[in-house]
């Protein structure tokens, strides 16, 4: 059931001047901060920020008439991320053109050939992860 009630009496009805305000909300930044880690780029967790600006009031011909002033909590600093991608090379040491054994007579003993590597020191080193 409802609850209702009904009265009765005298009303003094004034008319004043209405001020509608409407408002935009103000929305957040996301900011994803990002780090490298084993060499790959990996994406931290979202977080959000509202901008410490002067936020203000309009009338309805759009002047200002009133501003917000709002006091920032904390700083954010933009850096730069050194990263460099890392990729899997090849690299040709050295290539032989042959006749594909048309008139090819290495002898009896075949052919050797002797190749220094040393310049290739820096890339034959250390873990393959190709």
């Amino acid at each position: 059931m409802p609850d209702m009630a009904f009265l009765t009496g005298n009303a003094s009805i004034q008319k004043t001047e209405q001020i509608w305000q409407d408002s935009i909300e103000n929305l957040p930044y996301k900011i994803t901060p990002y780090s490298v880690v084993n060499r790959k780029l990996q994406a931290g967790d979202a977080f959000y920020y509202w901008d410490a600006v002067p936020q203000y009031v309009y009338d309805e011909n759009g002047s200002v008439i009133e501003s917000i002033d709002t006091e920032s909590e904390d700083v954010l600093e933009i850096q730069d991320l050194v990263y460099y991608y890392f990729f899997p090379a090849k690299f040709e040491i050295m290539s032989f053109v042959t006749p594909y054994g048309i008139g090819l007579n290495l002898g009896l003993n075949g052919k050797t050939w002797i190749f220094d590597v040393s310049d290739f020191g820096p890339i034959l080193e250390g873990n393959n992860d190709c």
